[in-house]
Formats: structure tokens, sequence, C-alpha cells
């Protein structure tokens, strides 16, 4: 009768085939680029694309090229609706988008960008990194799969008039008496 047992030898020959067997089907997968999508409203020559730009050049660079991040500006993705849509559904990776369109997900969030609420973006830092702000961002990454990864600072209090009596800073809110204006819907 035939010895049925497995020599030791034997059995690693086999698990180091099978090992390598399995690591040069892997390897190429290993090797690819994962390639990531990032949509924005923001035109190619705005201060927003650029700084994306660059945050996915120094991306792929620190992630030894495993990572590409095809960032794609002026809504060529659509809306900012549509954009937020496919972020939540997994289709889109990354967006720039602000608290006024994100405020549609969660109302707690349009409370950012209500007029004269920052005083300047260290304001906006703390008001963000605060119990509140950390709470709304984390009903929004529970509920809406949406995770807050960076803040841009593309100003706060923004006003266009074309009254030269009005071509002063407003840095107060009586500052803007006798001014028509109008402003985001927050409730």
């Amino acid at each position: 009768m035939r010895d049925m047992r497995v020599r030791p030898t034997r059995l690693a020959v086999w698990a180091l085939t099978a090992l390598a067997a399995a690591a040069l089907t892997v390897a190429p997968a290993w090797a690819q680029t994962k390639e990531l999508r990032f949509g924005h409203l923001h035109s190619a020559e705005s201060p927003i694309h650029k700084g994306v730009t660059k945050a996915a050049e120094e991306f792929a660079k620190s992630s030894g090229g495993r990572y590409k991040i095809n960032v794609f500006p002026s809504s060529q993705l659509g809306a900012a609706r549509e954009m937020v849509a496919q972020v939540i559904d997994g289709t889109l990776d990354f967006i720039s988008e602000g608290p006024g369109s994100l405020s549609n997900l969660n109302k707690a969030l349009s409370l950012f960008e209500a007029p004269f609420v920052a005083r300047d973006w260290d304001h906006v830092q703390k008001m963000l990194a605060s119990p509140f702000g950390q709470e709304q961002l984390g009903k929004l990454a529970h509920d809406r799969n949406m995770v807050h990864v960076g803040t841009f600072y593309y100003g706060v209090r923004h006003f266009t008039t074309k009254n030269k009596r009005f071509r002063r800073p407003l840095t107060r809110r009586d500052s803007r008496s006798g001014c028509r204006r109008r402003r985001c819907s927050w409730r």
C-alpha cells in the first residue's frame, strides 16, 4: 500500500507554487493606478480649481502613483445638486461644495454661510472644529455618506454693488444700511 502522507518538502513546494501563481495573478491589479474623480462648479482659471489641481498632483506624488485624481471644473459633471447626488451614490469621489448647497441635506449647515456669523477665516475654522460643527459634519457623513476632508477659503461676506455710495468695507451689520441686498435662503 502506498504512503498517503505528504512530505513537508513537497507541501512547501506546492504552497510556494500556489502563492507565486496568486501573486502573479494579483500583481497587475496592485500595479494599476486607482483613478478618482473630483468635480466642481468653478472655472479652470479660478483659485479653487488651481488648488484642487495642485492637491491632486501632490496626492498622486505622495501615493507613489497608486492614485490619480481627475479634476472636472466648470460643472462638467453636472450642476451642484447633481454632483452632490453623485457623491452620495458613489459615482463621484470628491466635490467642492459650500454649506448653502449642503444645507439641503442638513439644514444646520446653512449657519456656516450666514452673513456676519464668522469674523474671519480663523473663526470659520474654529466653528467647523467646534462640537456643533463636528456634529453637523458627522450627520452628513452618517446620513449621506459624505465625509468632510477639507475646507477652501473663498471668502465670507460677498457683497457687490454698482452704487458708489457703498464702495467701502462692510465690517458690521449696520454699515450696510440703505443697501438693497439679497442672500441665500436659510432658516
